[in-house]
């Protein structure tokens, strides 16, 4: 694949300017219109479970968002213009 990277490549890519958004996925699994934009990230991973903390802000002018509702959310990580991105252990 010619446009294939590894994860310890990715450091010597020029990165694309973003800013991090998450997509809001509701029970009824319609998506929620609006973009939130992340203004916080935990820089200490969990080792057991691999997570860490993630804070967004999102626009909710119709209330359609409540407390306690549950929803999925969807973090772009990373974005790498014009390359796949494959964990280094595919290449013994």
């Amino acid at each position: 694949m010619p446009n294939a990277v590894t994860l310890s490549s990715v450091s010597r890519i020029r990165p694309v300017p973003w800013q991090p958004t998450v997509t809001v996925t509701l029970a009824d699994n319609s998506e929620y219109p609006v973009k939130g934009v992340v203004d916080f990230a935990d820089p200490i991973v969990d080792p057991q479970t691999g997570t860490f903390g993630v804070r967004a802000e999102l626009a909710n002018p119709n209330q359609k968002l409540l407390p306690g509702q549950f929803t999925r959310v969807k973090l772009l990580l990373m974005y790498v213009n014009g390359q796949s991105l494959f964990p280094e252990r595919l290449f013994p």
